[in-house]
C-alpha cells in the first residue's frame, strides 16, 4: 500500500507535464506539403482559423501542427502567430469539490 498517495500523485503529475512542456520546447518543422496540399493554400482565401478573408496586409501563411508538423491549412500571418503554444497546462478534476480533495489541503 501506497504511504502518501497525494505526494505520489503530484510527484507523477509533475513528471507527465515535464514531458509535455518538453514536446512543445522542440516544435517540428513543417513536413512537406503535398500535391493536394499545395492546391488547396494556393486556392485558399480564407483562413483556416478565423475564416475571414486574406487582405494585402494580413498576408496569408502555411498553419502548421507544432508538435508533429503536418500543413493544417491557410491561415492569416497574424491568426499564426497568435496560435501559439499555451504556456500553462490546464488541469480539470472532477469531483474536487467533496472527500477526494482533502489531501491537497
Amino acid at each position: 500500500m501506497l504511504t502518501n498517495a497525494s505526494k505520489h500523485f503530484m510527484m507523477l503529475f509533475e513528471q507527465d507535464a515535464e514531458e509535455i512542456f518538453q514536446m512543445y520546447q522542440s516544435p517540428k518543422e513543417i513536413i512537406e506539403l503535398t500535391s493536394e496540399d499545395v492546391i488547396a493554400h494556393e486556392n485558399s482565401d480564407r483562413c483556416y482559423i478565423c475564416k475571414e478573408e486574406f487582405t494585402i496586409s494580413d498576408y496569408k501563411v502555411k498553419y502548421h501542427d507544432h508538435m508533429q508538423g503536418y500543413y493544417r491549412g491557410a491561415a492569416h500571418n497574424s491568426c499564426n502567430l497568435k496560435a501559439r503554444v499555451p504556456h500553462f497546462l490546464p488541469i480539470i478534476v472532477h469531483n474536487l469539490s467533496g472527500y477526494d480533495s482533502h489531501f491537497f489541503h
